[in-house]
């Protein structure tokens, strides 16, 4: 069990410590698995969010709203997935302007190793916290997130 911190309050930087703590995720996370080297952190977050909302169409709107990023970056992320075939842009036939985000079976075969990894690194971050010790977390995070976004 962590000890508590002798420096609390206004010593205390919430930045850093995020920092530290998407440094060691980073070393220990999907870019880890040998199928996803080369691939961007941004093309594994769009290959998971595509694979989880599988029921539905994704589109490059929803990239942009989801990861908070300008249309310019999404149409650069998507089109190296393309290139890199990890995804086609399929035209929906109702409106050919739009075109749904579809993944690759390579893509797919990513993913799969992904979300073993990823359910095995939050089994490790979980360890020696319980429910209230969570939703503490989530609410503490969920309004310094509100507070960026003002």
């Amino acid at each position: 069990m962590a000890k508590p911190r002798e420096n609390q309050g206004s010593d205390c930087r919430i930045g850093f410590e995020i920092a530290c703590v998407s440094h060691l995720m980073r070393r220990k996370g999907p870019s880890t698995v040998p199928s996803s080297q080369g691939l961007t952190p941004m093309q594994n977050w769009v290959i998971g969010y595509v694979r989880e909302n599988g029921e539905r169409d994704v589109f490059q709107s929803d990239i942009e709203r989801v990861f908070h990023v300008t249309g310019a970056t999404a149409t650069n992320v998507l089109k190296r997935m393309e290139r890199d075939e990890l995804i086609v842009r399929e035209p929906v036939p109702s409106d050919r302007r739009k075109k749904r985000i579809v993944l690759t079976p390579r893509a797919i075969h990513i993913s799969d190793e992904v979300r073993e990894r990823i359910a095995s690194n939050e089994q490790l971050m979980k360890q020696g916290l319980d429910e209230k010790d969570l939703a503490v977390f989530f609410s503490v995070i969920d309004r310094i997130k509100e507070n960026l976004q003002k």
